[in-house]
């Protein structure tokens, strides 16, 4: 337990700069739209987002954890179950703290931008394209469940890479666009978004959930 417990510390101070970095550079981007746009009364809409920038900060974290400290940690003694352990504790800490950093940040922008109404800038959330009426805690954990996917999809993409080498990662990758031409193709996203729409968040979270673990 001390190990896992010593383990999970490290790895949580190593990430700390990364994300310290990212949502320096993602608030500066934020703060300097704003800026631009109320200053020159530019006649233009912008629409921001803190929730795709950090889903795609997450998958990039899990594409790069595995190869970056597996042999690390095996060569100090921990076992392969104590890993896999240290990584789930620490990817769950991982997505609960950026998810309600990210809508606090989209809550303070939406009141800053909301007592300027001349500034065309709109901080989207992707559960807005199908219902703008959720309240704060479902879009929290929704983003939760989000980043837990993208951090465990980023790192089987490793694990395929680490395992099989650079041609069984390129194939994986091959197999994945191949799968999104058949749904354009056949036309299986008008499917997917009415299930989407008339799934409840609960639901929706639940499956998220158990593909996330199912890969894991």
């Amino acid at each position: 337990m001390k190990m896992l417990k010593g383990s999970l510390l490290v790895c949580v101070q190593s990430y700390k700069s990364q994300m310290s970095w990212f949502w320096s550079v993602l608030l500066g981007v934020m703060s300097l739209s704003y800026l631009t746009v109320g200053l020159f009364q530019a006649d233009v809409k912008i629409i921001l987002s803190f929730s795709i920038p950090l889903y795609i900060f997450m998958w990039i974290i899990g594409s790069k954890f595995l190869t970056r400290t597996f042999n690390y940690y095996l060569r100090f003694g921990m076992s392969r179950s104590r890993y896999m352990s240290m990584v789930g504790l620490l990817f769950l800490l991982i997505s609960v703290f950026n998810a309600v950093l990210s809508n606090v940040f989209h809550e303070l922008f939406d009141v800053l931008i909301g007592n300027r109404q001349n500034i065309q800038i709109f901080v989207m959330h992707p559960l807005n394209i199908f219902d703008s009426t959720f309240p704060f805690l479902f879009i929290v954990i929704l983003d939760i469940f989000i980043s837990l996917f993208c951090l465990v999809s980023g790192l089987l993409t490793n694990y395929i890479f680490y395992r099989f080498g650079i041609a069984g990662g390129y194939s994986l990758t091959g197999l994945f666009i191949l799968a999104v031409i058949m749904v354009v193709l056949l036309e299986w996203y008008g499917k997917l978004y009415e299930w989407i729409v008339h799934t409840s968040l609960f639901v929706f979270c639940g499956v998220i959930f158990i593909i996330s673990a199912l890969m894991y």
